[in-house]
């Protein structure tokens, strides 16, 4: 339905505090999903394994429900 999930872009600050977590080491909720990353001049489409490091620039779809629970999980 419409208006039931959202695309958000969020800048990690700087001194972010999960700065080198791996996604598979993150409770994301089931009813999101990290879509890229953008790092300086590159694009990552992330996979388990890739990291979040401070200054990347995300691109998240969830369900507006889970919208405050994602923003709990990766700390911003």
């Amino acid at each position: 339905n419409q208006g039931e999930a959202s695309i958000n872009e969020i800048d990690l600050p700087d001194n972010y505090p999960l700065d080198g977590v791996r996604l598979q080491d993150l409770s994301l909720p089931e009813e999101s999903i990290l879509v890229s990353i953008t790092r300086g001049d590159k694009m990552i489409i992330p996979r388990g394994k890739t990291q979040l490091h401070s200054g990347d620039r995300i691109i998240l779809l969830c369900h507006n429900r889970e919208l405050h629970q994602l923003r709990r999980v990766l700390k911003i």
